[in-house]
């Protein structure tokens, strides 16, 4: 099922393969194509897929209240005290080879089965199966995989990123942005509004930071690295672009400041719709 699907790639893909062949015969194996894949193993089409790089930005969120003592059983509310920081993580996926596995349908996970016979050569299953999702890999989407190795031993030698592995990622974080402080004074505050406030003291800082990654992945994409030399060469080539000198700290200067100051008429209890009521509050300061 395999080959067939791959000579069917080939066939619709391969570069001026396909240029003689009528229309509807072209169509037909497009339609193939599609019905050879539903039909293939879940642990074969998840090495066929291409995997995406991720971004993940949160916001953390310190919160406090103060309350005056009325009576018995009552406080009034007096203020609250938010303290917003920032961190964003960057995923770049693993190009794993072929394994003989099943796929969890709840975790989308690689379970790896038993590879113990003494009929089946399960290594030359495996090459065989892997040679085909390369093939088909490399006419579906070019030189992807290359991309996603140089970018990341890229990040892991620019100075300034921490990382870290797991089964399908290499997890690249940034720092975590300075702290800004808001103190709101008033009688009373609901959940969404905190949510609301946080959210617009943050928005500043993940824009600058996913700006900044925007810039590096196509910098690095576009300094003509290539892995067709191997490896070693490959680096020759990363360090003289990306030298010592080179740190996520000059990319992201001023980043650690504090958050830009929030007003209270930046904040609408409504997010943008039209006629949203502004948030009314007796004073503003910085803790």
């Amino acid at each position: 099922m395999l080959s067939l699907y791959c000579l069917c790639v080939e066939t619709i893909e391969e570069p001026g393969l396909n240029s003689d062949l009528d229309l509807d015969i072209v169509t037909d194996l497009k339609v193939l194509s599609k019905c050879l894949f539903a039909r293939l193993d879940p642990s074969i089409k998840y090495h066929v897929k291409r995997p995406g790089i991720g971004v993940v930005q949160n916001t953390y969120t310190g919160f406090d209240t103060e309350f005056n003592n009325m009576d018995v059983g009552e406080n009034k509310l007096v203020s609250i005290q938010l303290a917003v920081s920032t961190k964003t993580y960057l995923k770049i996926p693993f190009i794993k080879s072929y394994k003989i596995s099943c796929l969890e349908a709840k975790t989308n996970k690689l379970i790896p089965l038993s590879r113990n016979s003494s009929v089946l050569n399960y290594s030359k299953i495996e090459g065989s199966i892997d040679m085909c999702v390369k093939r088909i890999k490399s006419l579906k989407y070019g030189k992807y995989e290359e991309s996603m190795f140089i970018l990341n031993e890229s990040l892991r030698n620019i100075k300034g990123f921490s990382y870290f592995e797991n089964d399908d990622y290499t997890i690249f974080t940034f720092p975590h942005s300075g702290i800004q402080t808001y103190i709101e004074i008033g009688e009373s505050n609901s959940f969404s509004k905190v949510v609301r406030i946080s959210t617009k003291i943050a928005q500043p800082s993940h824009t600058q930071v996913f700006n900044v990654l925007i810039t590096l992945i196509k910098q690095i994409c576009s300094s003509g690295l290539t892995l067709e030399n191997g490896k070693e060469r490959f680096f020759e080539q990363f360090y003289p672009l990306f030298n010592e000198d080179t740190s996520l700290t000059d990319l992201v200067k001023g980043y650690e400041k504090e958050l830009p100051t929030l007003y209270p008429e930046d904040i609408l209890l409504d997010g943008n719709k039209a006629g949203s009521t502004k948030v009314k509050c007796k004073k503003l300061t910085r803790l």
